[in-house]
């Protein structure tokens, strides 16, 4: 399984290394968004004992996406959905844009985008698949408002407020079908909804809050994490007009953006292990952001 995946992520990148210099990265996303994917969906076998997986000592679950694993393919999944709109825009000839906004992503690119999100929930939030109640709440607004900005769409609140309902809906849909089986097939989502019909589910947020400040103090590594994120926001925030001005221009690496920063928030504040969904998704967007942003340069004769 090892050297498949490797023989398969080399022919990847091989064939995408033509196609401009974020192509490999989106490649490499597709891949473990596919791997990911086709795991869940026939039973989550390749995530038991692995370093980002779950493991019969916590006895956490065993069976869907955890945290770390949600992780994985939300930042994947959002590379994978932009990722073609990227590719058209690298390989078109280019338009000058001077003003914010001020572009126009191919309209298949954007049903793109919208289809891979559209899968990407159903993997995370079905209680089949992902039957992750946290993960639903933070990539269906999330991946919304990436898919909306990438089409171009103006974001206000209500529309914010819209995508957040959108999740919560199909949360509490997932979760009312599963309740419906017996009460020892329920998943997480069933399980959860259950707690809430019984008057318990303020104790299972209260012991999730809980785990989430213990998990952000309890190893220097999550504190050295937070300190290094808290630095990079100051460095951003400082080159603001900097920042702002690139992005302007780039529609894709703002929509990815926008939908990552959505996602990890969210994650972060409604997982009970936050700031290990955070980091998993910094390694994945910070190597596809960094690769998106590289300036295209050709070499002399092609």
């Amino acid at each position: 399984l090892l050297f498949g995946s490797v023989v398969l992520g080399a022919c990847a990148v091989s064939v995408a290394s033509r196609l401009g210099p974020a192509a490999p990265a989106t490649a490499l996303a597709c891949v473990l968004w596919l791997v990911v994917m086709v795991d869940v969906v026939s039973g989550s076998r390749l995530q038991i004992n692995t370093p980002l997986g779950y493991t019969p000592t916590i006895a956490g679950r065993f069976q869907g996406f955890g945290n770390l694993a949600f992780g994985l393919v939300a930042a994947s999944g959002l590379a994978v959905a932009v990722g073609y709109a990227l590719v058209v825009e690298r390989t078109e000839t280019p338009v000058p844009r001077t003003r914010r906004h001020d572009h126009r992503t191919p309209r298949v690119a954007v049903w793109w985008a919208a289809w891979v999100g559209a899968v990407t929930t159903i993997g995370v939030a079905a209680p089949a698949f992902g039957s992750d109640v946290g993960g639903t709440l933070a990539f269906v607004p999330g991946c919304a408002i990436g898919v909306a900005t990438l089409a171009g769409v103006r974001l206000g609140w209500r529309r914010v407020a819209l995508a957040v309902g959108v999740g919560a809906a199909v949360v509490v849909l997932g979760a009312w079908i599963d309740m419906q089986r017996p009460p020892d097939r329920r998943t997480h989502a069933g399980r959860f909804l259950g707690d809430l019909v019984d008057g318990d589910g303020w104790l299972v947020v209260r012991r999730k809050l809980a785990s989430n400040l213990d998990m952000v103090t309890a190893s220097v590594w999550s504190v050295l994490f937070a300190l290094a994120l808290g630095a990079c926001a100051v460095a951003v925030w400082a080159r603001r007009e900097r920042m702002l001005g690139m992005l302007a221009t780039r529609p894709v690496e703002r929509a990815y953006l926008a939908g990552w920063s959505s996602v990890a928030a969210l994650g972060f504040a409604l997982n009970d292990s936050g700031i290990a969904v955070v980091a998993i998704m910094a390694v994945i967007g910070g190597a596809w952001t960094v690769s998106a942003v590289m300036p295209v340069t050709r070499r002399e004769g092609r």
